[in-house]
C-alpha cells in the first residue's frame, strides 16, 4: 500500500508541474490547458483515498485497477498517435494551405496561433504558388 501510494504521489506530482509547466507558456484561457493539473489532483485525492480502498472486496479492487489501466492505456494511445502526426508530413504540390484558427489575445494570436502562422509563412515562403486560407479564431 505504501508503494502504490508513493507511486500516485510522484504521479500527480509530475502532472501538476507539467500542467504548470504548459499554464506559463500556453496560458490559463482554455480549460484543457488545465488538464494534467486536473489529472494530478485526481492522482493526489485517489493516493487520499487508498485506504478506503483497502476496505473493497477483491472484485471491486480488480475493478478498479482495470479501469485505470484502460484509462492509461487510452492516454498513451492518444498521446502517441498526437506525437505521431504532429511531426507533420510537407505536401509540396498543395493549391492551398489552411492555417486552423485560434484564440487571439488583446495583444495579439495565441501562442498556438502563432506557431501555426509561422508554419504556414515557412510553407508559403517555399511554395509561393500556395494559397493560404485561415479558418476561426475568437
Amino acid at each position: 500500500m505504501k508503494r502504490a501510494g508513493a507511486l500516485l504521489t510522484g504521479l500527480a506530482v509530475l502532472c501538476v508541474l507539467y500542467g504548470a509547466s504548459v499554464l506559463s507558456i500556453i496560458g490559463a484561457a482554455r480549460w484543457f490547458n488545465w488538464a494534467f493539473v486536473i489529472i494530478g489532483a485526481g492522482l493526489l485525492a485517489l493516493r487520499f483515498a487508498l485506504p478506503y480502498l483497502a476496505k473493497l472486496g477483491k472484485g471491486a479492487k480488480r475493478a478498479l485497477c482495470l479501469l485505470l489501466a484502460l484509462a492509461l492505456a487510452f492516454f498513451v494511445f492518444t498521446e502517441a498517435k498526437i506525437a505521431y502526426y504532429a511531426r507533420g508530413r510537407e505536401i509540396p504540390d498543395a493549391d492551398y494551405v489552411i492555417i486552423l484558427g485560434a484564440k487571439v489575445e488583446r495583444w495579439g494570436p495565441s501562442v498556438e496561433y502563432s506557431a501555426r502562422i509561422r508554419a504556414a509563412a515557412d510553407y508559403l515562403k517555399r511554395y509561393p504558388d500556395c494559397v493560404a486560407v485561415t479558418t476561426g479564431g475568437k
